[in-house]
C-alpha cells in the first residue's frame, strides 16, 4: 500500500473509532443483556415474553401503523412541496429558516403547544388518540422529509427531463420514468429519517394521545424502569434490526436506481 493510499484511508480511522464505542459496544452489551436474567443466568425468557405475549405484540403492531401513517403524510406533503421550493428556485437561507428553526426548538416544548392547539379545535387525545397522535407527528417530522426531497430535486438533470419531453413524452411519463426515479434516494432517506423515531419516540404517544397508545418505545422505557433488562435490552435489539433491515432495503433499492 502507497503512502498517498495509506493516508486518504487514515482520515476514516476516528470514524471507525467512534462507531466502535458508541455503536459497535453499545450493541454488543444490548445484545448480551438480553439473554441474562436478574441474577446474571442465560435465559430464553425475554424472546418467550415477546412471542407469546400478545399485549407487546400488539403495541409493536400499533407503532407499525402509526409510523406508517405518518410517514405517508409527511410524503405526500413533502414532495410537491420540496419541488415547487426546487422549481421556484427560492435560496436556500430561506428554506433553512423555514424548516430548521422550528427544528432548533424543544422537542417537547413543540408536542405540547401544538397539543393545545389541538385542543382548542377540539382534538383531544382522549378521545381522538390516533388522529391527535398522527397530527403532532407530522408536525414535527415534516421537516425530516422534506430537506433529502429538496436537496434531490435541486440535482434534477433538467436537460433530461427537456429531453424527454422534446421527444413526446406526457407530463405524466416524465414524472414517473424521470423525476421519481431520480428522487428515489431522497425519498428512502426521508422515509427512515420519519418512520423509526415515529415508532420509537414514546414522548410523542403519551404527549398527544394522553396515554391512550403505548408505542413500543414506551414499553422499552418501562421495562428499564421496572429492572426488566433483559425484556428492554431485547426489544432495543428488535428496534435496531429493524433500522438494519430498512437502511438495507434503502439502499440496495437506490443502487437499483
Amino acid at each position: 500500500m502507497s503512502y498517498s493510499n495509506f493516508k486518504e484511508k487514515s482520515i476514516c480511522i476516528p470514524f471507525l473509532v467512534y462507531l466502535i464505542i458508541f455503536v459497535f459496544i453499545p450493541f454488543v452489551i444490548v445484545f448480551f443483556y438480553s439473554f441474562i436474567d436478574e441474577n446474571g443466568h442465560f435465559t430464553l425468557y425475554s424472546i418467550i415474553n415477546f412471542f407469546t405475549n400478545l399485549s407487546k405484540c400488539s403495541v409493536l403492531l400499533k407503532s407499525l401503523f402509526v409510523a406508517t401513517q405518518t410517514t405517508l403524510i409527511c410524503l405526500l406533503l413533502s414532495y410537491p412541496l420540496a419541488y415547487f421550493l426546487a422549481k421556484k428556485k427560492i435560496e436556500n437561507i430561506f428554506v433553512i429558516s423555514l424548516f430548521a428553526v422550528p427544528m432548533a426548538i424543544n422537542f417537547i416544548l413543540k408536542a405540547a403547544t401544538i397539543r393545545d392547539l389541538l385542543l382548542l379545535i377540539g382534538i383531544t387525545g382522549g378521545q381522538y388518540p390516533y388522529l391527535s397522535t398522527i397530527i403532532g407527528m407530522v408536525y414535527n417530522f415534516l421537516p425530516f422529509a422534506v430537506f433529502p426531497i429538496y436537496n434531490v430535486f435541486l440535482k434534477l438533470d433538467q436537460a433530461q427531463l427537456e429531453a424527454a419531453s422534446d421527444l413526446g413524452a406526457t407530463p405524466k411519463t416524465v414524472f414517473l420514468s424521470n423525476i421519481i426515479p431520480q428522487t428515489t434516494p431522497g425519498i428512502m432517506s426521508a422515509i427512515l429519517m420519519v418512520f423509526m423515531p415515529a415508532v420509537s419516540s414514546y414522548v410523542m404517544y403519551d404527549v398527544f394521545s394522553e396515554g391512550k397508545i403505548i408505542s413500543i418505545g414506551g414499553v422499552i422505557c418501562l421495562s428499564f424502569l421496572n429492572n426488566q433488562w433483559n425484556i428492554g435490552c431485547f426489544l432495543s435489539c428488535i428496534m435496531l434490526l429493524a433500522i438494519v433491515l430498512m437502511s438495507y432495503f434503502t439502499n440496495n433499492l437506490n443502487k437499483k436506481n
